[in-house]
């Protein structure tokens, strides 16, 4: 995940509570470059975190349609645990990818943040980042 430039799209299920979760979509140039999705944890209760998982589970079974069930959830639960427990920032985080999509996700300014990215073929030699590729 990093910082993109484009349009930027917004779900919030209420505009009117800034901390719950939110997913939101980022075009540049007519193509999606980033899908983020955020839970705020200075405000943590159960039912906003249940939340989150939902909409990570179901945002990376879009891109990611030839895993289980399964695979989705553990995917969803390394995801949020490289974030939550690990603390770890966007610069060093490890990309997890499948075909021409990875997710990755990271803590930063309170926030947790799980997040899609395009990955092109070239991209599998992690010169930046760690990776790795979802089996």
């Amino acid at each position: 995940c990093t910082a993109v430039s484009g349009d930027r799209y917004t779900f919030d299920p209420d505009p009117a509570i800034h901390n719950e979760p939110s997913i939101s979509l980022y075009i540049h140039e007519g193509r999606i470059s980033q899908v983020s999705l955020t839970l705020a944890e200075h405000d943590w209760t159960q039912w906003r975190h249940d939340m989150f998982l939902t909409q990570c589970r179901n945002t990376l079974g879009v891109f990611f349609p030839s895993l289980t069930d399964q695979e989705i959830q553990d995917l969803t639960s390394r995801l949020y645990t490289q974030a939550a427990e690990a603390g770890q920032s966007a610069g060093n985080c490890t990309v997890w990818y499948k075909d021409t999509a990875g997710c990755c996700g990271y803590f930063e300014n309170g926030i947790i943040f799980v997040c899609v990215v395009p990955v092109p073929e070239n991209t599998a030699e992690g010169r930046y980042v760690p990776i790795e590729e979802i089996l």
